[in-house]
């Protein structure tokens, strides 16, 4: 958060442990929340910036009003304003990982009002949508589960390593044979970067 300090930024939280999780959520809520004097966002503690669950209506109304602010700063000539969503524990669930309109959506049209997904967590590539994962610019894999998930990782993103699929899937086991390893790659270079 320390980074984004100078920049105009919101920040919204979609996840089923948002309130409950005070461990990994209590710090981000408090700089939500904090005076911009002390660091913080400077958000009105009034307005809800943390929802418990996935809900489509408040994710339309978040683009539509990004896609608003955005039109207005560039027609003003001012700095843009950096907006993210923090989606997180709703892999699990089709309904958004699969069908949501408001996801697909978002990782399609976002990054036209400065609106980014930030992470979108799931437990398996595969149980992201199609449109959603083509959106990605950076993409961490730890330990696959199975084999089949390796594979399946590996297929779809091993035309990022110069040895193709093979080569990524020799890397990616290499990579995260520790506890808590795992392999970056970022999206947005030509080629791609790969990070241990």
């Amino acid at each position: 958060p320390f980074a984004m300090r100078d920049l105009p930024v919101r920040v919204w939280i979609f996840s089923p442990t948002c309130r409950t999780d005070e461990e990994n959520y209590g710090p981000i809520r408090r700089w939500i929340y904090a005076p911009k004097s002390s660091g913080g966002l400077g958000v009105d503690p009034g307005e809800e910036c943390m929802f418990e669950t996935w809900d489509e209506a408040k994710i339309a109304e978040i683009i539509e009003v990004a896609k608003r602010v955005t039109s207005y700063l560039k027609r003003k000539n001012r700095e843009m304003m950096h907006q993210f969503i923090w989606t997180d524990d709703f892999g699990s669930d089709e309904k958004v990982s699969r069908r949501s309109e408001a996801l697909k959506a978002l990782a399609q049209r976002g990054r036209h009002y400065y609106l980014s997904i930030l992470p979108c967590i799931v437990q398996k590539t595969v149980s992201l949508h199609p449109a959603v994962r083509s959106q990605c610019s950076w993409i961490a894999c730890f330990r696959p589960l199975s084999s089949q998930e390796a594979h399946s990782f590996c297929t779809e993103w091993g035309n990022v390593h110069p040895k193709g699929v093979a080569g990524l899937q020799d890397l990616l086991y290499q990579v995260t044979s520790t506890p808590h390893s795992f392999l970056l790659i970022d999206l947005s270079t030509s080629p791609p970067t790969l990070y241990r």
